[in-house]
């Protein structure tokens, strides 16, 4: 009877020991053909703030002038706690109004045609930008800890390539919505600007801020003046 657990034993042992290495070489093999992507997946959403607007843009609406941008991200370790994570991506800002303020209709040249009498009842401005971040992030518990409270700041760098307007409008009774689009010089805004950004968190979740340095418009841009300038507030998540 002894002999035969014994052997019963044995021959158990045996087919755990194929099972645990035929499992370990599987999994090898399954981290070889899926190598994990050297970088991450950042998403930032917020709402954009102008200071320096003219007087007609007085009554943005702040729901509508929302920001998204999405990033891919390279962390460089530079110490333990220190890395720095240049990135790129895409980024689409809005500028919305309150009320018919916001669009000035210009008789002898208008950036959008409707009818002279019309009464605006809104308007919204679009500007799509590839953007270039660089952040320098501090992590408090070390970079390898993935739940680790950080700050971190850096410039930024962007590139229009498109903008768009779109009005909506009474006219006669009946409401209209008409959408233009172009390059950034559609709207006459720069086609190269730079910023600053910072991001407060810990783990995949930040506040951020950014600032752009140059005006959302040139002197003969779409807000009349040149002196506009955009800064966004949001949340960010980074993961995948």
């Amino acid at each position: 009877m002894k002999n035969k657990i014994t052997i019963l034993l044995g021959i158990v042992t045996m087919l755990l020991t194929i099972n645990f290495n035929a499992s370990a070489q599987l999994s090898e093999e399954v981290v070889k053909r899926t190598p994990e992507l050297p970088g991450e997946l950042m998403i930032d959403f917020g709402f954009n703030l102008l200071t320096n607007k003219p007087s007609h843009w007085d009554q943005t609406h702040w729901f509508r002038s929302k920001s998204f941008a999405v990033y891919f991200v390279h962390p460089l370790d530079v110490t333990e706690k220190l890395e720095v994570r240049p990135a790129i991506g895409m980024s689409f800002d809005k500028i919305g109004s309150k009320n018919a303020n916001f669009y000035a209709i210009d008789p002898d040249n208008p950036v959008v045609l409707i009818p002279e009498n019309a009464d605006v009842i809104k308007a919204q401005v679009a500007i799509s930008n590839i953007e270039i971040p660089i952040e320098i992030r501090y992590n408090f518990s070390g970079n390898s800890d993935r739940t680790s409270p950080f700050i971190g700041l850096g410039p930024v760098a962007a590139f229009t390539y498109e903008t768009k307007l779109k009005v909506k409008y009474e006219d006669g009774g009946e409401k209209y919505k008409v959408k233009s689009k172009g390059d950034a010089d559609f709207l006459d805004t720069p086609k190269f600007r730079l910023g600053a950004h910072a991001r407060l968190g810990w783990g995949q979740f930040a506040f951020f801020y950014k600032y752009y340095f140059n005006p959302v418009f040139k002197d003969s841009g779409f807000d009349g003046t040149g002196e506009t300038m955009m800064s966004t507030v949001g949340i960010s998540i980074t993961g995948l």
